[in-house]
């Protein structure tokens, strides 16, 4: 029993350090909020600006010579095959529900826009990143405090598997049975720990981003730069 309460005392780091969501080191900085999708077309009549906000496509039209707001358009959208006319929200402001343009991707949109003296077609396209939700989650953090106490536990149950083997000349089923158990869990821990520290040994060595290898085209500018002139 001795031996248990031993073991069961090497494993309650894990829990003390390294218990789910808690983080011990630096907090990473929050990530900066991504602009919404948008895009810009010009004519010679008007100059239109899409904006995808909150499920709905906001429209703003404005003079291109005096960048004052034009009222009164028929705004129809062609949105992947279906034509959505915007309705006027305020002056030079319009708005419609945009049906599939909150998935992920590129969007090509075929504008009209009429008024009484001209009629405009304009085409566009409203580029949608992946939302949050479809991000693949951050690898759990893994560290030494969670694999020492597994390891050093798992090399005090195979000694003790070990020992409990050789106690006698003849022993009992109970004591092969109880060594085999130990080695057992003593294997699993030390490859547990061994995969924890490996795991995060690698985690910690991704590339910087921007330091990668250069492209072919810099790597050409650069030998262009260092030959001498002649």
């Amino acid at each position: 029993m001795r031996w248990l309460i031993l073991i069961a005392c090497l494993c309650g780091p894990v829990v003390v350090f390294g218990h789910s969501g808690h983080n011990h080191g630096a907090e990473a900085p929050n990530a900066p909020a991504e602009a919404e999708p948008r895009f810009s077309s010009t004519t010679a009549h008007v100059t239109l600006v899409g904006i995808l906000k909150s499920g709905r496509l906001w429209l703003y039209a404005d003079d291109p010579a005096s960048a004052a707001s034009i009222d009164g358009l028929k705004i129809d959208v062609d949105v992947n095959g279906s034509v959505e006319r915007a309705a006027p929200q305020s002056p030079g402001t319009y708005s419609l529900q945009g049906v599939g343009l909150t998935l992920p991707g590129k969007h090509a949109l075929v504008i009209t826009v009429l008024s009484d003296a001209y009629t405009e077609l304009l085409t566009a396209t409203l580029t949608v990143p992946p939302s949050a939700a479809t991000v693949a989650p951050d690898r759990p953090s893994l560290s030494w405090d969670k694999a020492l106490p597994i390891l050093l536990a798992g090399c005090l149950a195979i000694y003790l598997g070990w020992r409990k083997s050789h106690a006698s000349s003849h022993p009992s089923i109970h004591h092969f049975t109880f060594a085999v158990i130990l080695g057992s869990i003593g294997l699993c821990s030390v490859a547990l720990s061994s995969a924890y520290i490996l795991y995060t040994s690698t985690s910690h060595a991704a590339t910087i981003p921007g330091t990668g290898t250069p492209d072919a085209a810099s790597a050409e500018n650069m030998a262009s730069a260092q030959q001498p002139d002649t």
